[in-house]
């Protein structure tokens, strides 16, 4: 749901400034990653929100990268 929220909030700003660029996600969420990276989920409530964040990443025109770090590293 972060992030979602997060592209949303970049989408009401100024959605200008994202087209056409990477935008990496940081998650130590090994599922959350997972689910992103194959861009689907078994779980009928994770899937409806991978199809939203996708369909945000196509309206944006960015491209979205999602990067597995455990939290450790995260807290440095």
């Amino acid at each position: 749901m972060t992030l979602k929220l997060s592209l949303l909030h970049i989408f009401k700003e100024d959605p200008h400034l994202v087209r056409g660029v990477t935008l990496f996600y940081f998650t130590d969420n090994s599922s959350v990653y997972w689910i992103c990276i194959s861009g689907s989920s078994p779980s009928p409530e994770l899937q409806k929100l991978m199809e939203e964040i996708r369909a945000l990443e196509l309206e944006l025109m960015c491209i979205l990268m999602s990067i597995h770090l455990p939290s450790y590293i995260l807290i440095d």
